[in-house]
Parts: structure tokens; sequence; C-alpha cells
């Protein structure tokens, strides 16, 4: 069987028919959020990236009220 090269515009031109990939390929599984910071994470992703299992903790923001009212009243 012989390959021969294909160029990048022969690669853009060809079709790809994408009602053929089956729909349940491109969902990835559900998972609980984080137990530590209630973060959403990814499939696979584990409980060391977004809190390093409870031991970095944000500082929580507080708005200045003049800030929250133009926000909501404008």
């Amino acid at each position: 069987m012989s390959h021969r090269k294909v160029s990048a515009s022969e690669r853009m031109n060809q079709s790809v028919n994408i009602t053929s990939v089956d729909a349940r390929t491109l969902i990835l599984p559900k998972v609980p959020p984080c137990k530590y910071c209630g973060a959403f994470k990814f499939y696979r992703e584990t409980k060391f990236m977004c809190c390093s299992k409870g031991t970095i903790v944000l500082a929580e923001l507080v708005l200045p009220k003049y800030l929250v009212f133009a926000h909501y009243w404008n």
C-alpha cells in the first residue's frame, strides 16, 4: 500500500461527514463539583487542579456599595 503526500489545500477541500459521528462520543461524563471549594471540574480533572484539595483559599471579593448600586440601578 503506497501513501501519497496530501497538501494542506487538498486536506481543506476534503469534506467530512459530521453527521456520521455518534453524538454520544462528544459528551463528557458528568463530574461532581469539588467537595472543598465547590468548583466545577472537567472529566478526569484531579482535586489538586482547583484548590489543591482545600489547601488554597481565595479571599472573598467584597464590592463597595456604590459599585453595586451603580451596577444594578443604572
